[in-house]
């Protein structure tokens, strides 16, 4: 069973998003002028107090943004900026599309939702709107990283290697078929015919196969390991003929 959430690309979310990285820039310069105290004390140079104009400047950037444009709802609930999102398998789709850069998705935790950044594009996912499953169903299977804090990978379930080899061919297949595609009973092996950008056809022959486990833990997801051959030919006769002894107990894609 996947968790189905939706989450908001709206003002709301992008005046988060602002706020965090204001809020780490009113930090770091707070910090830094905390150090400067014990200089104007001792040294009787009190001019160097005015340093805390900084932080205060970007706290206050800081409060604008968020009552402005966090407080707004002028974009809220416009279907454009809803999003459907499933996590299954260790994969997140978005609009029942694979999110394929899965080593960049951040999550920040507040009490009322959670905000999820994916590359530069920023979610916020209220605690009300989830489909199936719940929050804490969905952080429980975050994994989230030691070093930067907010940067996840998702927890992968249980699965025998032909559960896997089903999964990756199915999630795969809409990217490697070609005009006319085979496929082995085991979904391991794929044979496409396609005609290729200079008017002449190509056969490409993959075996997906498995990463092992411990590059399968980096990752945070399933990655097939796919290896490819090619070859070129001037008919689709001469692609077919090389490739029909092959696939005399292949399944035809239709």
């Amino acid at each position: 069973m996947g968790i189905e959430f939706y989450g908001y690309n709206d003002l709301n979310a992008i005046a988060i998003y602002n706020s965090l990285r204001i809020f780490k820039i009113f930090l770091v310069s707070f910090l830094v002028s905390i150090f400067t105290i014990p200089f104007a004390i001792f040294y009787y140079i009190y001019e160097f107090l005015y340093i805390f104009i900084i932080p205060s400047f970007f706290l206050l950037l800081f409060l604008i943004i968020y009552l402005i444009s966090y407080k707004s709802k002028n974009l809220l609930g416009n279907p454009k900026n809803r999003h459907k999102f499933r996590l299954e398998s260790g994969y997140l789709f978005k609009d029942n599309k694979e999110i394929k850069n899965h080593y960049d998705i951040k999550i920040y935790k507040f009490k009322k939702f959670l905000f999820l950044r994916i590359q530069k594009s920023y979610y916020m996912i209220k605690n009300d709107d989830y489909i199936q499953g719940s929050r804490d169903e969905f952080l429980n299977l975050c994994i989230f990283n030691n070093q930067k804090r907010h940067l996840v990978s998702f927890e992968l379930p249980k699965k025998s290697e032909e559960e896997i080899i089903e999964f990756l061919f199915n999630n795969e297949i809409d990217e490697l078929k070609g005009d006319i595609t085979y496929y082995s009973k085991d979904k391991r092996k794929i044979i496409t015919i396609c005609k290729n950008n200079i008017g002449s056809y190509t056969s490409h022959r993959y075996v997906i196969d498995l990463i092992d486990d411990d590059n399968r833990m980096y990752y945070g997801c399933y990655v097939p390991d796919i290896n490819e051959r090619i070859s070129y030919y001037g008919t689709i006769e001469e692609a077919f003929n090389d490739v029909k002894g092959e696939i005399k107990d292949y399944i035809e894609l239709k």
